[in-house]
């Protein structure tokens, strides 16, 4: 059983706090599940202390193939 307690804003800016007895399926569930595995794939960079990094060095990051990275971190 899924069990939500998030306010939801709806398109006419009204605000609907899900739980309780607001059905699940007012929040359009398969659309949610969606959103959240692709949020869920986004790179996120965690760091103790403050870091500079250009976006173009991450992107460039991500675009190698496996056997690249793992030779990068090698060296």
């Amino acid at each position: 059983m899924l069990a939500l307690d998030v306010p939801l804003v709806r398109r006419d800016g009204a605000v609907t706090y899900l739980g309780g007895d607001v059905p699940i399926a007012d929040i359009g569930l398969p659309g949610v599940a969606v959103e959240l595995y692709r949020s869920a794939r986004r790179l996120r960079v965690f760091a103790l202390r403050g870091v500079k990094v250009e976006a173009r060095q991450i992107v460039d990051l991500v675009m190698r193939p496996r056997d690249g990275v793992m030779q990068w971190l090698a060296d």
